[in-house]
């Protein structure tokens, strides 16, 4: 049987007249916050707080922010002196470390490409 577009199949439901409850209350999305929402123009290590977000939001940007600029591992840097010899020497051991770790994970590739020979007859196939 042939419908016309405006007519609706037995079974479904026109929701616009049937079923409809009307005592529920529209729901009101809030606006979805964007990074220049938080960000304060002429300021680059600030944040600002938005109406209808909570400060909570506001200072986890700011910290990922500030992780993310570097500004966080400087400071920490900077607490004490370090000599530039003992700068070169954990750099240098960490290198090494890297080039182990490097080396090991080679020794692990190579050692799972194993070849299987088997004898028959006298012939190694």
């Amino acid at each position: 049987m042939a419908y016309s577009r405006n007519q609706k199949h037995r079974n479904q439901s026109d929701t616009n007249s049937r079923n409809h409850d009307y005592k529920k209350k529209n729901f009101k999305r809030r606006k979805r916050l964007t990074r220049q929402d938080y960000q304060i123009p002429g300021q680059p290590r600030g944040v600002k707080v938005p109406e209808g977000s909570n400060i909570e939001q506001a200072l986890q940007r700011f910290r990922r922010m500030m992780k993310h600029t570097g500004i966080i591992q400087e400071l920490k840097d900077k607490r004490y002196f370090v000599k530039p010899s003992l700068k070169r020497k954990v750099e240098k051991e960490r290198a090494i470390g890297l080039q182990r770790k490097e080396q090991k994970r080679i020794d692990m590739d190579m050692s799972n490409n194993t070849c299987w020979t088997v004898i028959v007859n006298g012939e190694a196939r």
